[in-house]
């Protein structure tokens, strides 16, 4: 009798298919292990990299435990376990908030509005309508950090600043045109690809007109300073209202901040009447600092997640362009194989607890709740767990450094509340 005979077709067949689904696999796993885990996911790399090792070798080897039906389909049948829990996404999205649920649009003209924010932008592959040359007027001082250091540096550089001011005739035609809106529209749904607003024309035209505005105290006219800052701010506040990016309302945090900044800085040395200081005070007053809260919070969640959910392939594409293109192609498996590696309902759900803490801690800045519920999806994003290997990765590449907007945030609206209480004395 002949122990060794050679097993038959079917069951060569059938450990062939399972030794290269086995290697495969974790082959996949550990790719998707090195490349898109969120953090400590070192061991699982060097896991899955030697149960791959393993099975190669048991590919080379086969041993004769290994001809035999039933350790075949035992070991078949925990791959595809494993495969099939890393494929179970939640049954559904448990936040469906859409763009205009968390940034409505105005009541009129959002259209028209939110195309005079592109006047520099380029939209659809064409040159922007409005061009401003490159500046040479740069400031080493901070108006909002250091205010009497960056009044001194104005002051001696008064020749410059015409030279910028003229410069930048278009942007400053642009900003009185932006006021002339009751309010500023954004883009009309969740598009990465829609054009934005300038940031950095109109950072450059909200700097010169604070800067304007400093000329104009340090010569005791401060009436005349507060109108220049007055539609600047009047603008940002438009901006940061019906704002649907992080870009749009970060940019606008920043220009309503230098502007406050600036209208301290003329309240401390020049004269103002108390008919400029109440006009000031009525633009400034215009502001809900709660609902900025909610839209910083959420907008991430409401792009990200509708990109996620409608365009799974294309989401984890747009991981490769992290990587250098000596690495990208690295990536292909796991596109291929997506549906192991990224759960569209589990990475919107974990957008969405992400976004719930974020609007807690940046509403109380230093309350336990916003603390713990930020430490809870910021544990789930950095799980050691192979689950949503993708969608982790997309998380963290997709949510903002919710810490540094809530300082900005906090740092302004404590700046805005100052001035109108410096505004309503006489």
């Amino acid at each position: 009798m002949n122990d060794t005979a050679r097993p038959s077709l079917a069951l060569r067949v059938a450990r062939l298919a399972l030794l290269l689904g086995y290697g495969a696999f974790f082959f996949c796993l550990d790719l998707a292990a090195m490349i898109l885990r969120g953090a400590n996911l070192e061991w699982l790399a060097l896991m899955t990299m030697a149960l791959f090792i393993v099975g190669v070798v048991v590919l080379w080897k086969r041993p004769a435990w290994l001809a035999n039906w039933p350790v075949l389909g035992t070991l078949a049948v925990i791959l595809l376990g494993v495969a099939g829990w890393l494929a179970i996404d939640d049954p559904k999205v448990d936040y469906p908030v859409t763009l205009a649920e968390i940034s409505p649009a105005p009541a009129k003209d959002a259209a028209a509005g939110y195309a005079a924010t592109l006047w520099f932008t380029e939209v659809g592959g064409k040159p922007a309508a409005h061009t401003v040359p490159d500046g040479k007027f740069h400031l080493k001082s901070s108006l909002t950090e250091k205010p009497e250091k960056w009044g001194s540096e104005i002051a001696a550089n008064r020749e410059m600043f015409a030279a910028e001011l003229a410069a930048l005739a278009p942007a400053r035609e642009w900003l009185a045109e932006l006021d002339r809106f009751a309010e500023l529209g954004d883009m009309p749904a969740p598009d990465f690809a829609a054009p934005m607003i300038k940031s950095g024309v109109f950072n450059r035209v909200v700097g010169a007109t604070c800067v304007q505005a400093g000329l104009l105290a340090l010569d005791g006219h401060g009436d005349e300073a507060f109108e220049a800052i007055r539609p600047a701010l009047s603008v940002a506040l438009k901006l940061e209202r019906h704002g649907r990016s992080d870009l749009r309302m970060l940019l606008a945090a920043r220009a309503v901040q230098n502007c406050v900044s600036a209208a301290q800085f003329v309240l401390a040395h020049a004269p103002v009447s108390a008919e400029a200081r109440a006009r000031l005070a009525q633009v400034a007053a215009q502001r809900d600092a709660l609902g900025v809260v909610h839209r910083v919070a959420w907008l991430p969640y409401t792009l990200s997640g509708d990109y996620i959910l409608k365009h799974q392939v294309e989401a984890l594409d747009s991981l490769s362009a992290q990587f250098n293109q000596s690495s990208a192609w690295l990536m292909r498996p796991l596109v291929y194989t997506h549906k192991l590696w990224f759960l569209p309902n589990r990475t919107a759900n974990s957008m969405a607890r992400f976004a719930l803490a974020a609007e807690q801690q940046l509403s109380a800045p230093g309350a336990a709740a916003g603390h713990d519920a930020w430490r809870a999806a910021w544990i789930e994003l950095t799980s050691t767990s192979p689950k949503n290997l993708g969608g982790r990765a997309i998380i963290a590449i997709a949510v903002p450094n919710y810490e540094r907007m809530g300082q900005r945030l906090e740092a302004t609206e404590k700046s805005r509340l100052a001035l109108l209480a410096a505004l309503s004395k006489s």
